[in-house]
């Protein structure tokens, strides 16, 4: 059973999710909650718990809903104007500033220690403030082969980040969002010494144990789109992937321009590289009865375990293959990964500007990136529409799908247009299969590569407005354009 979507930073939200987990619900939110949501609530009444770094303050008011007397500081004078008189005490302070006598029960320090100069003096002073019993909830990313976050003072692998807590008594541990690694911690010895479990089991994510990635691409021509959706491959985090390109229209492609060719195949396509772990294959064929045919197709075509959809038409942000691939593995038995919503561009008719038109929720099954061997046991529906709907609905049967939010922010670009691009205007106001392919006549035996980049910071709108979507931090706002930044200077 799914809880609450959490769209805003809002008091009533916050409230939503606490009563949904309580019920036994998941609850699908941006904003980095589930943290707090996992603190299990206090034991007895006047129990005092201190949120470090609170940010906004949705997680300071989880605790005080929880039963704690909370005090709560940041250097973020937002959070005093969130929570108001409803109950935890806020200090407007930074965490060198922070001072207190008092002693906490709990303390909560979330996505904090990698902003500090000092990490390991932090912890120091961290235990001090904990009175005698008292735990310690704490999240660190572990991003050492992740795109430098431009916020963040230290960047860690996993063997770094547990290190930091050598002495200190690990009573639990998560992993959020995939690289967000959270312990439950008490000072005291070394967890190995004192629980006597051995080394720590790798984390199914490692590097080194990735599986390789097909993303999955039917096109019928539409070389210009092709060539930004294959931009978008490009410039993925993840590797190893392959782009696998099913083409079915009246000319073949014979060339990416650009990479190297490894192999050419019979039909006119072949085998492109551009590095390590990074391949494009493209086969030509006769026409399809439907899409559902053609992705069945795709699926024996591609090569890895896992499959990442890849439509002709839309566009995905860097870590789209990485966050989802994170996801699919943290959980034993998850089949497939989605999010719930996406940035959406549009325009009215060929030829007219692109326009950014803010984010929305639907099912979006063409950003799902699922196990390869789950699709083969269910297969797409043979039609031109909703073929990959019902893939998902049967996914989501099985109750082995992972929904929500992959990131604090999306990952995905679902372009509309009202002309020549969409397939699902076929059955709309008189459209057909046949008329739509008669529109849609952009083929070329050369696909280049276009850059995606216009089109991206297109949704930099929604991260310079954050009281427009709270859902976005300072962080995320400044990843997205270290990375942008970083593309447009690549040459």
């Amino acid at each position: 059973m799914t809880g609450p979507w959490i769209e805003r930073n809002t008091w009533p939200d916050v409230v939503a999710a606490i009563e949904a987990r309580k019920r036994g619900e998941a609850v699908v939110d941006g904003h980095a909650i589930d943290r707090y949501l996992d603190i299990p609530d206090a034991e007895r009444p006047g129990m005092k718990a201190l949120d470090c770094c609170c940010g906004v303050g949705q997680g300071a008011l989880i605790l005080h809903r929880k039963g704690y007397y909370v005090h709560a500081f940041d250097n973020c004078a937002d959070a005093a104007k969130f929570l108001g008189p409803r109950g935890p005490r806020f200090c407007l302070a930074s965490f060198e500033e922070f001072q207190s006598e008092k002693r906490y029960d709990l303390i909560a320090a979330c996505e904090c220690l990698e902003h500090l100069d000092d990490p390991a003096a932090a912890l120091e002073k961290i235990r001090s403030w904990l009175a005698p019993g008292g735990r310690l909830y704490v999240t660190v990313p572990i991003e050492a082969d992740r795109p430098r976050n431009p916020f963040h003072k230290h960047v860690w692998n996993e063997a770094q980040a547990r290190a930091l807590f050598a002495g200190w008594r690990v009573y639990s541990e998560r992993l959020y969002e995939g690289y967000i690694l959270g312990l439950e911690l008490k000072p005291g010895e070394c967890a190995r010494a004192v629980l006597g479990r051995g080394p720590t089991a790798p984390l199914a994510w490692r590097p080194g144990a990735r599986p390789k990635v097909s993303c999955v691409c039917p096109t019928y021509g539409r070389v210009t789109t092709l060539g930004e959706a294959l931009d978008s491959f490009l410039i993925q985090t993840y590797a190893p992937r392959e782009l696998v390109i099913l083409n079915d229209a009246p000319k073949a492609i014979t060339e990416v321009r650009g990479l190297r060719q490894v192999a050419r195949a019979d039909c006119g396509g072949g085998h492109w590289t551009a590095g390590p772990g990074v391949d494009v294959v493209v086969h030509n064929a006769a026409l399809f009865p439907t899409l559902g045919h053609k992705y069945a197709a795709l699926l024996e075509l591609a090569t890895g375990d896992v499959i990442a959809h890849w439509e002709d038409d839309d566009l995905w942000f860097p870590n789209h293959i990485e966050t989802c691939v994170w996801r699919l593995l943290r959980k034993p038995g998850i089949e497939c990964v989605r999010n719930e919503s996406a940035w959406v561009l549009e325009r009215q008719g060929k030829g007219a500007a692109w326009r950014y038109a803010g984010t929305s929720r639907n099912m979006f099954e063409s950003q799902m990136v699922f196990r390869r061997e789950a699709a083969r046991e269910i297969g797409y529906a043979p039609c031109h529409l909703r073929q990959s709907l019902h893939l998902l609905q049967k996914l989501i049967a099985r109750g082995r799908t992972e929904h929500g939010s992959i990131h604090p922010w999306n990952t995905y670009v679902f372009r509309w247009d009202t002309t020549f691009l969409h397939g699902e205007l076929i059955g709309v106001d008189g459209w057909t299969i046949d008329k739509w392919r008669e529109t849609n006549t952009d083929f070329g035996s050369v696909l280049k590569r276009r850059s995606c980049l216009p089109y991206l910071r297109l949704v930099l709108k929604d991260l310079d407005a954050p009281t427009a979507n709270p859902a976005l931090s300072s962080d995320d706002a400044g990843l997205v354009r270290g990375w942008l930044g970083r593309y447009a200077r690549r040459g």
